[in-house]
């Protein structure tokens, strides 16, 4: 999960956050596909698809959303990559100064209150300082009441981005009893640079500042306090801030303050409901907006898996300095700009010339970017969110969805089709027109065209998608998405995906005896269309006829275990049409069992299964997410 790094910073300490990451990726390992199936989505994958290959897409359609790549780019050759990355200096990007900035407010006091949890925030105050290099002060007091949370509170993990970001470390110390212990000298640091899905191709630059805390023990505070500066250049010193207030441990005093210049307009809001414990203070002093949002022993907060993105369980205080949708638009068109005419892309778009049909024309456009730039992504710098120009991504033969996107509009607007790049949140999915405005919620670019009176929007780092572009799988249904244009005033949403014509997915069932206690011959044959015809394309792609006789045969022995297949899986693939049919043929003795004087015959629906992600508990305070909506299945079973 790349989004959970940033979490440290928003008000999460690393023991909360490799909770909160498993949640989030209990969610991921629960689906039943690997994650080959999406393709270029990502390379995380998991063994559960050959245990539980019985067309469970619903579960997988999820796991695509929530593992896209993220919203990157890919700048310089593998080699010169593999260089940079390795020759970092961060020991430049930390500096120990016990001086707090003057700026910083500290009269927040902690809480004395004596609470036996097993880990205790007894202080946590996060303040920003907006100025030319706007610098984030946290100050957090952690008290540890057993001894298997000591190696989780004793290590404190600061992420940052060396290019732009640098951290000065003010306060370390241990309090025991009436005695204080200083750390800040003798703490022993190291540089992490752990990129987590290189495997993903995804590179994102962050180090990590390790601090390793020795003699903590049962009953101590740690007390920790630490500013980080710099931002990220291509926001062009926009600011744009999260903070989350809850946790998942007690906290028992908590304050957000926000100081920025009084001429600057920057909103704020608290998503999440729950408001009414908050107390929430403005004055303005020296020319300056101080916004203060203070509470005070905020119960732990049990985070529950499987809610909708538009669901808010850890209340969120968001400042942005964007006006409108409009401003952020403008952001990205400024980055998105390009309107040369280069012989690299005039040439490739004349390859496509040889049809007049738009549709064809972009469908021959979207499968050459999927099918020949292969995705990389390097998230360095401005890099992070500015793609490359479209004739460098066709000499490198690589980029990420952003120059992927950029490359496809560059073709299609050569070829007369009007198209448009897209930005779109995999994190929040439906949940932006509830937020201020901001780019930094987005982290996926995808295409939008209009063909012939419609609108289509297309995923170039999608695997190859061969069908017309009515019947093309989309990941992004029902997303708020903001398209790249000057022009851009408001959000746009994905429509859902229309169910109504036909089933997504059929499976029709035979059985046939010769005589009634006698052997079954079965022909099982599975229909999949849109997304889920897409996914199977690109497992089947990947796999010996060996591997796929395997895995159908392990699907036939779970429900039947003395079966036998008489064939290996027919599969027909009719690519335009966006389906896939295959049909197993196997048989299973004595079918029937009896009892007493009547016969019975088992059946399986496996297409009607896990449909549904099942939580651990019945008992919810958030609704529970239905991975795919709507959702049409058809089974029958003819004896």
């Amino acid at each position: 999960m790349k989004r959970c790094p940033h979490l440290i910073l928003m008000g999460f300490f690393p023991f909360e956050l490799n909770r909160l990451c498993q949640s989030q990726s209990d969610l991921l390992t629960s689906s039943f596909m690997l994650m080959t199936l999406i393709g270029t989505f990502s390379a995380r994958k998991t063994e559960a698809l050959k245990q539980h290959l019985n067309f469970a897409f619903a579960s997988f359609l999820l796991l695509a959303i929530y593992s896209m790549p993220s919203y990157a780019v890919a700048q310089q050759s593998p080699q010169v990559l593999k260089e940079r990355v390795s020759t970092i200096a961060p020991t430049n990007s930390m500096t120990r100064n016990p001086i707090i900035p003057s700026w910083v407010d500290m009269t927040l006091k902690e809480s004395n209150t004596v609470s036996d949890d097993p880990v205790v925030i007894r202080l946590d105050d996060a303040q920003f300082f907006v100025d030319q290099e706007p610098t984030l002060f946290r100050h957090r007091m952690l008290r540890v009441n057993e001894p298997g949370m000591l190696s989780k509170v004793g290590q404190i993990e600061i992420p940052i981005h060396p290019e732009y970001e640098k951290v000065t470390l003010h306060t370390l110390k241990i309090i025991r009893g009436n005695k204080q212990i200083d750390k800040i000298d003798d703490v022993d640091v190291r540089f992490l640079q752990r990129e987590q899905e290189l495997d993903a191709g995804v590179l994102t630059g962050t180090v990590t500042v390790s601090l390793v805390v020795d003699d903590i023990r049962v009953g101590d505070t740690l007390d920790v306090a630490y500013s980080i500066s710099g931002q990220n250049p291509v926001f062009a010193n926009m600011i744009s801030q999260f903070f989350y207030w809850d946790s998942i441990y007690l906290t028992q005093k908590k304050r957000v303050l926000f100081n920025a210049p009084d001429n600057r307009v920057i909103n704020y809001k608290i998503l999440g409901g729950r408001s009414s414990d908050l107390q929430i203070k403005e004055q303005r002093l020296g020319g300056r907006k101080i916004t203060r949002i203070l509470g005070e022993n905020i119960p732990p907060l049990e985070f529950e898996t499987y809610a909708p993105s538009d669901i808010d369980q850890f209340r969120l205080i968001q400042f942005s300095e964007y006006r409108d949708w409009n401003q952020v638009a403008q952001w990205a068109n400024n980055l998105f700009f390009w309107n040369k005419k280069t012989a690299v892309v005039d040439q490739l778009a004349t390859t496509f010339k040889q049809t007049e049909n738009k549709q064809e024309l972009v469908q021959n456009a979207l499968q050459y970017v999927q099918k020949e730039i292969r995705y990389l992504s390097v998230s360095i710098g401005e890099n992070s969110h500015r793609p490359y120009e479209p004739d460098v991504v066709l000499a490198r033969r690589y980029g990420d969805c952003k120059d992927k996107a950029l490359l496809l509009v560059s073709i299609l607007r050569e070829l007369g089709v009007s198209a448009e790049p897209v930005l779109v949140s995999t994190y929040y999915r439906n949940g932006l027109s509830r937020m201020l405005p901001s780019p930094v919620i987005f982290d996926h670019a995808i295409v939008k065209v209009d063909v012939d009176g419609q609108t289509y929007f297309l995923d170039p780092t999608r695997s190859v998608q061969t069908s017309s572009l009515d019947k093309m799988g989309q990941t992004h249904f029902a997303n708020d998405v903001l398209t790249v244009s000057a022009e851009t005033s408001r959000l746009t949403k994905i429509p859902t995906l229309s169910t109504t014509t036909s089933p997504t997915n059929r499976l029709i069932e035979h059985a046939r005896l010769e005589k009634i206690d006698g052997a079954a011959e079965f022909e099982s044959t599975y229909y999949l269309s849109g997304l889920e015809a897409e996914a199977m394309r690109v497992y089947f792609a990947q796999q010996t006829k060996e591997q796929i006789f395997k895995a159908y045969s392990a699907i036939v022995l779970q429900h039947y275990p003395t079966a036998e297949m008489v064939i290996a899986p027919i599969i027909q693939d009719r690519k335009k049409e966006n389906e896939i049919e295959v049909t197993l043929k196997f048989k299973v003795p004595r079918f029937l069992e009896k009892k007493n004087r009547s016969w019975s015959a088992h059946y399986f629906p496996s297409n009607l299964q896990n449909r549904f992600y099942i939580p651990q508990s019945p008992r919810r305070v958030h609704p529970l997410l239905v991975p795919v909506m709507p959702t049409y299945s058809h089974y029958s079973f003819e004896l």
